[in-house]
């Protein structure tokens, strides 16, 4: 990651260290979360509330 190298012994630690944090609740974004420049949403619901309304989580029907 940014070009450096861990070394971990279990999941759960590298999460811990290099998971990306959710820019609106703080909570570790773990599979599927949003991006938008530099900022990270763990769901679309999060982007609106930092007034990004373009991001979308689920497909429109």
């Amino acid at each position: 990651m940014n070009e450096r190298k861990y070394t971990f012994d279990s999941f759960e630690c590298a999460i811990a260290m290099l998971a990306p944090v959710c820019d609106s609740c703080g909570t570790q974004i773990i599979g599927h979360g949003l991006e938008n420049g530099d900022q990270f949403f763990c769901c679309a619901g999060c982007a609106r509330q930092q007034g990004i309304t373009q991001l979308r989580d689920h497909a429109e029907l």
